[in-house]
Protein backbone atom coordinates (compact mmCIF):
# COMPACT_ATOMS: atom_id res chain seq x y z
CA UNK A 1 0.00 0.00 0.00
CA UNK A 2 2.82 2.37 0.91
CA UNK A 3 4.47 1.63 -2.43
CA UNK A 4 1.32 2.64 -4.34
CA UNK A 5 0.94 5.83 -2.30
CA UNK A 6 4.50 6.76 -3.19
CA UNK A 7 3.79 6.27 -6.91
CA UNK A 8 0.58 8.31 -6.67
CA UNK A 9 2.42 11.16 -4.95
CA UNK A 10 5.11 11.13 -7.63
CA UNK A 11 2.46 11.25 -10.37
CA UNK A 12 0.65 14.13 -8.62
CA UNK A 13 3.92 16.04 -8.29
CA UNK A 14 4.65 15.56 -12.00
CA UNK A 15 1.14 16.77 -12.88
CA UNK A 16 1.55 19.86 -10.71
CA UNK A 17 4.91 20.66 -12.33
CA UNK A 18 3.39 20.28 -15.79
CA UNK A 19 0.50 22.59 -14.88
CA UNK A 20 2.89 25.20 -13.46
CA UNK A 21 5.09 24.96 -16.55
CA UNK A 22 2.09 25.37 -18.86
CA UNK A 23 0.90 28.38 -16.84
CA UNK A 24 4.38 29.89 -16.98
CA UNK A 25 4.57 29.43 -20.75
CA UNK A 26 1.08 30.89 -21.14
CA UNK A 27 2.00 33.93 -19.04
CA UNK A 28 5.25 34.35 -20.98
CA UNK A 29 3.33 34.22 -24.24
CA UNK A 30 0.86 36.81 -22.97
CA UNK A 31 3.68 39.09 -21.87
CA UNK A 32 5.30 38.82 -25.30
CA UNK A 33 2.01 39.73 -26.95
CA UNK A 34 1.44 42.83 -24.81
CA UNK A 35 1.83 46.05 -26.74
CA UNK A 36 1.33 49.78 -26.49
CA UNK A 37 2.33 52.41 -23.94
CA UNK A 38 1.09 53.02 -20.40
CA UNK A 39 1.40 56.51 -18.92
CA UNK A 40 1.27 57.25 -15.19
CA UNK A 41 2.70 59.68 -12.65
CA UNK A 42 4.92 58.94 -9.68
CA UNK A 43 6.09 61.35 -7.03
CA UNK A 44 6.56 65.09 -7.20
CA UNK A 45 7.94 65.86 -10.65
CA UNK A 46 7.75 62.95 -13.03
CA UNK A 47 5.57 61.34 -15.64
CA UNK A 48 6.46 57.85 -16.80
CA UNK A 49 5.70 56.16 -20.10
CA UNK A 50 6.12 52.37 -19.98
CA UNK A 51 6.64 50.69 -23.35
CA UNK A 52 5.32 47.17 -23.92
CA UNK A 53 6.49 44.46 -24.24
CA UNK A 54 10.05 45.75 -23.68
CA UNK A 55 9.12 47.51 -20.39
CA UNK A 56 11.50 50.32 -21.25
CA UNK A 57 10.63 53.51 -19.35
CA UNK A 58 10.63 57.07 -20.65
CA UNK A 59 10.83 59.37 -17.64
CA UNK A 60 9.52 62.88 -18.32
CA UNK A 61 10.89 65.38 -15.81
CA UNK A 62 8.53 68.34 -15.47
CA UNK A 63 10.56 70.25 -12.92
CA UNK A 64 12.13 72.48 -15.61
CA UNK A 65 8.63 73.73 -16.44
CA UNK A 66 7.96 74.46 -12.73
CA UNK A 67 5.23 71.83 -12.89
CA UNK A 68 4.80 69.73 -9.77
CA UNK A 69 2.62 66.84 -8.61
CA UNK A 70 1.33 65.68 -12.01
CA UNK A 71 -1.73 63.49 -11.48
CA UNK A 72 -4.10 61.24 -13.44
CA UNK A 73 -2.47 61.53 -16.88
CA UNK A 74 -4.40 60.45 -19.97
CA UNK A 75 -3.37 60.03 -23.58
CA UNK A 76 -4.81 62.92 -25.57
CA UNK A 77 -3.22 61.67 -28.80
CA UNK A 78 -0.17 59.66 -29.85
CA UNK A 79 2.13 62.55 -28.93
CA UNK A 80 0.23 64.45 -26.23
CA UNK A 81 -0.53 63.66 -22.58
CA UNK A 82 -3.01 65.62 -20.47
CA UNK A 83 -2.90 65.70 -16.66
CA UNK A 84 -3.35 68.08 -13.73
CA UNK A 85 -0.51 69.74 -11.85
CA UNK A 86 -0.78 71.46 -8.49
CA UNK A 87 0.03 75.15 -8.12
CA UNK A 88 -1.35 78.06 -6.09
CA UNK A 89 -3.55 75.73 -4.03
CA UNK A 90 -5.33 74.25 -7.04
CA UNK A 91 -5.03 71.69 -9.77
CA UNK A 92 -4.43 73.06 -13.27
CA UNK A 93 -5.19 71.10 -16.45
CA UNK A 94 -1.95 70.73 -18.42
CA UNK A 95 -0.93 69.17 -21.74
CA UNK A 96 2.58 67.86 -22.43
CA UNK A 97 3.73 67.52 -26.05
CA UNK A 98 6.10 64.55 -26.41
CA UNK A 99 7.47 65.69 -29.77
CA UNK A 100 7.98 69.36 -29.02
CA UNK A 101 8.76 68.70 -25.36
CA UNK A 102 6.64 71.62 -24.26
CA UNK A 103 3.56 72.27 -22.13
CA UNK A 104 0.22 74.06 -22.43
CA UNK A 105 -1.68 74.99 -19.28
CA UNK A 106 -5.27 76.10 -18.68
CA UNK A 107 -5.00 78.44 -15.67
CA UNK A 108 -8.05 80.40 -16.86
CA UNK A 109 -10.26 77.65 -15.43
CA UNK A 110 -10.88 79.19 -12.00
CA UNK A 111 -11.40 75.85 -10.26
CA UNK A 112 -9.34 73.28 -8.41
CA UNK A 113 -9.27 70.64 -11.18
CA UNK A 114 -8.52 66.94 -10.82
CA UNK A 115 -9.43 63.40 -11.94
CA UNK A 116 -9.57 63.96 -15.69
CA UNK A 117 -10.82 61.72 -18.52
CA UNK A 118 -10.43 62.31 -22.27
CA UNK A 119 -13.35 61.88 -24.66
CA UNK A 120 -12.98 59.27 -27.46
CA UNK A 121 -12.57 62.08 -30.01
CA UNK A 122 -9.78 63.68 -28.00
CA UNK A 123 -11.52 67.06 -28.26
CA UNK A 124 -13.08 67.21 -24.79
CA UNK A 125 -11.96 66.53 -21.25
CA UNK A 126 -14.25 65.53 -18.41
CA UNK A 127 -12.87 66.60 -15.05
CA UNK A 128 -13.85 67.19 -11.45
CA UNK A 129 -13.72 70.77 -10.22
CA UNK A 130 -14.35 72.55 -6.96
CA UNK A 131 -14.06 76.07 -5.59
CA UNK A 132 -10.42 77.06 -5.09
CA UNK A 133 -9.49 76.95 -1.42
CA UNK A 134 -12.67 75.13 -0.44
CA UNK A 135 -12.29 73.19 2.78
CA UNK A 136 -15.09 70.82 1.79
CA UNK A 137 -13.93 67.95 -0.40
CA UNK A 138 -16.90 68.29 -2.76
CA UNK A 139 -16.38 68.26 -6.50
CA UNK A 140 -18.77 68.59 -9.42
CA UNK A 141 -18.47 67.24 -12.94
CA UNK A 142 -17.31 69.57 -15.73
CA UNK A 143 -16.26 69.26 -19.35
CA UNK A 144 -13.65 71.31 -21.21
CA UNK A 145 -13.64 71.84 -24.98
CA UNK A 146 -10.04 71.96 -26.19
CA UNK A 147 -11.07 73.80 -29.37
CA UNK A 148 -12.96 76.66 -27.72
CA UNK A 149 -11.22 76.43 -24.33
CA UNK A 150 -14.65 76.77 -22.71
CA UNK A 151 -15.61 74.69 -19.70
CA UNK A 152 -19.10 73.86 -18.53
CA UNK A 153 -20.74 72.39 -15.45
CA UNK A 154 -22.56 69.26 -16.66
CA UNK A 155 -23.96 67.86 -13.41
CA UNK A 156 -25.05 69.35 -10.09
CA UNK A 157 -24.67 66.00 -8.33
CA UNK A 158 -21.90 66.33 -5.67
CA UNK A 159 -19.26 63.83 -6.75
CA UNK A 160 -16.56 61.92 -4.91
CA UNK A 161 -12.86 62.32 -5.64
CA UNK A 162 -12.69 59.56 -8.25
CA UNK A 163 -11.94 59.68 -11.94
CA UNK A 164 -14.94 59.87 -14.32
CA UNK A 165 -15.02 57.79 -17.50
CA UNK A 166 -16.36 58.42 -21.02
CA UNK A 167 -18.27 55.68 -22.80
CA UNK A 168 -16.58 54.61 -26.07
CA UNK A 169 -19.42 56.10 -28.14
CA UNK A 170 -18.91 59.43 -26.31
CA UNK A 171 -22.59 59.61 -25.42
CA UNK A 172 -22.23 59.05 -21.66
CA UNK A 173 -19.89 59.87 -18.79
CA UNK A 174 -19.82 57.57 -15.76
CA UNK A 175 -18.95 59.16 -12.41
CA UNK A 176 -19.10 58.55 -8.64
CA UNK A 177 -21.31 60.46 -6.21
CA UNK A 178 -20.18 61.41 -2.70
CA UNK A 179 -22.20 58.53 -1.27
CA UNK A 180 -20.33 55.95 -3.39
CA UNK A 181 -22.89 55.36 -6.11
CA UNK A 182 -22.02 55.25 -9.80
CA UNK A 183 -24.11 57.22 -12.28
CA UNK A 184 -23.99 57.78 -16.01
CA UNK A 185 -24.75 61.18 -17.50
CA UNK A 186 -26.24 61.49 -20.99
CA UNK A 187 -27.94 64.56 -22.51
CA UNK A 188 -28.43 66.08 -19.04
CA UNK A 189 -30.07 62.87 -17.82
CA UNK A 190 -28.48 61.19 -14.81
CA UNK A 191 -29.01 57.44 -14.37
CA UNK A 192 -27.96 55.26 -11.42
CA UNK A 193 -26.14 52.19 -12.73
CA UNK A 194 -24.23 50.80 -9.70
CA UNK A 195 -25.55 51.23 -6.16
CA UNK A 196 -22.27 50.67 -4.28
CA UNK A 197 -18.93 51.38 -5.92
CA UNK A 198 -16.43 54.03 -7.01
CA UNK A 199 -14.03 54.91 -9.84
CA UNK A 200 -15.80 53.52 -12.94
CA UNK A 201 -13.72 52.64 -16.00
CA UNK A 202 -15.77 51.99 -19.13
CA UNK A 203 -14.51 49.10 -21.25
CA UNK A 204 -13.34 50.00 -24.78
CA UNK A 205 -16.19 47.90 -26.20
CA UNK A 206 -18.76 49.76 -24.11
CA UNK A 207 -20.52 46.72 -22.64
CA UNK A 208 -18.73 46.54 -19.27
CA UNK A 209 -17.64 48.84 -16.47
CA UNK A 210 -14.75 48.15 -14.12
CA UNK A 211 -15.18 49.62 -10.64
CA UNK A 212 -13.99 49.07 -7.10
CA UNK A 213 -15.94 48.36 -3.94
CA UNK A 214 -15.11 47.47 -0.34
CA UNK A 215 -13.50 44.07 -0.89
CA UNK A 216 -13.20 43.56 -4.66
CA UNK A 217 -12.70 45.27 -7.97
CA UNK A 218 -15.70 44.20 -10.02
CA UNK A 219 -16.49 43.84 -13.70
CA UNK A 220 -20.10 44.88 -14.32
CA UNK A 221 -21.84 43.57 -17.44
CA UNK A 222 -24.24 46.30 -18.57
CA UNK A 223 -26.09 44.05 -21.02
CA UNK A 224 -26.90 41.31 -18.49
CA UNK A 225 -26.87 43.32 -15.26
CA UNK A 226 -24.27 40.99 -13.74
CA UNK A 227 -21.06 41.60 -11.81
CA UNK A 228 -17.98 39.43 -11.30
CA UNK A 229 -15.08 40.05 -8.94
CA UNK A 230 -11.75 40.26 -10.77
CA UNK A 231 -9.29 41.65 -8.17
CA UNK A 232 -9.24 41.45 -4.38
CA UNK A 233 -9.49 44.91 -2.81
CA UNK A 234 -9.29 45.61 0.91
CA UNK A 235 -11.48 48.46 2.12
CA UNK A 236 -11.53 50.45 -1.14
CA UNK A 237 -7.87 51.37 -0.67
CA UNK A 238 -5.75 48.42 -1.79
CA UNK A 239 -6.37 48.82 -5.53
CA UNK A 240 -6.86 52.45 -6.47
CA UNK A 241 -5.49 52.68 -10.00
CA UNK A 242 -6.43 50.58 -13.02
CA UNK A 243 -6.98 50.94 -16.76
CA UNK A 244 -8.13 48.90 -19.74
CA UNK A 245 -6.01 47.86 -22.67
CA UNK A 246 -7.46 49.41 -25.86
CA UNK A 247 -8.60 45.99 -27.12
CA UNK A 248 -10.39 45.24 -23.80
CA UNK A 249 -8.44 41.99 -23.35
CA UNK A 250 -6.41 43.14 -20.33
CA UNK A 251 -6.52 45.31 -17.22
CA UNK A 252 -3.43 46.96 -15.77
CA UNK A 253 -3.57 47.80 -12.07
CA UNK A 254 -1.46 48.45 -8.99
CA UNK A 255 -1.90 47.35 -5.39
CA UNK A 256 -0.96 49.70 -2.56
CA UNK A 257 -0.32 47.14 0.17
CA UNK A 258 3.36 47.81 -0.56
CA UNK A 259 4.66 51.22 -1.57
CA UNK A 260 6.80 49.75 -4.36
CA UNK A 261 4.48 46.99 -5.55
CA UNK A 262 4.60 46.18 -9.27
CA UNK A 263 2.15 47.02 -11.99
CA UNK A 264 0.13 43.92 -12.85
CA UNK A 265 -1.60 43.00 -16.10
CA UNK A 266 -4.57 40.65 -15.81
CA UNK A 267 -6.34 38.92 -18.68
CA UNK A 268 -10.10 39.46 -19.09
CA UNK A 269 -11.90 37.09 -18.89
CA UNK A 270 -8.89 34.71 -18.85
CA UNK A 271 -7.17 34.51 -15.49
CA UNK A 272 -3.64 35.13 -16.78
CA UNK A 273 -1.65 37.54 -14.66
CA UNK A 274 1.65 39.20 -15.58
CA UNK A 275 3.83 41.17 -13.17
CA UNK A 276 5.53 44.22 -14.69
CA UNK A 277 8.05 46.60 -13.18
CA UNK A 278 7.83 48.04 -9.66
CA UNK A 279 7.01 51.69 -9.05
CA UNK A 280 6.11 53.91 -6.13
CA UNK A 281 2.86 55.74 -5.46
CA UNK A 282 1.21 55.76 -8.88
CA UNK A 283 -1.48 58.35 -9.61
CA UNK A 284 -3.47 57.39 -12.66
CA UNK A 285 -2.95 54.82 -15.41
CA UNK A 286 -3.81 55.14 -19.10
CA UNK A 287 -3.00 52.59 -21.83
CA UNK A 288 -2.88 53.20 -25.59
CA UNK A 289 -1.78 51.28 -28.70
Amino acid sequence: MTKYVKYILIILLICILIILWCQSMQDKNVQTNLKGKIVFSVGRDDLYVLDLPSQEVNKINLKKFHIYFPSYPCWLSDDKIVFTNYRDNRGIITIYDLERKGVIEYPEINLDCSFISVSPSGKEIAFLGRTVGSEKQIYKLYTLSLDSKKFNLVSDVPVGPYKPSWSPDARKVAFTSVDNKIYSLSDDKTELIISNGVAPAWSPKGNKILYRSTYFVYLYDLDNNLKNSVITNFGFNDVKEYAWSPDAKYIVYKKFTESHSPLVVKGVPENTKITLRKFGNVKGLCWKY
